[in-house]
């Protein structure tokens, strides 16, 4: 209330300074977004990295890998993939906190 009061007018300027709380303030949320997408680049890329990794140097043995869970039942593929997401969530959830 106290700004809308002392801003009426076509004659009131505000200046702020660059070093301000208010240009503080907005350029710590920009780097959170910054660092939210460098962590999510690491992320994709190390998960490319080994994916790669092992289809280089096991490359028989992921064949047979893919066979195998090829002949498995949907809801045990379902129940694996929900435990390895929780697994990965609470190591995520470990390090970030």
């Amino acid at each position: 209330k106290a700004y809308e009061k002392a801003l009426i007018g076509g004659e009131t300027s505000l200046v702020l300074s660059p070093d301000s709380e208010f240009f503080k303030f907005f350029g710590k949320s920009m780097n959170r977004d910054k660092v939210f997408y460098e962590d999510l680049i690491t992320a994709i890329g190390l998960l490319f990295f080994i994916e790669g990794l092992f289809l280089a140097i096991f490359p028989s043995r992921i064949k047979s890998m893919l066979e195998l869970i090829k002949n498995t039942d949907e809801n045990r593929l379902r129940s694996f993939g929900v435990i390895f997401l929780i697994i990965g969530f609470l190591m995520i959830w470990y390090i970030k906190s």
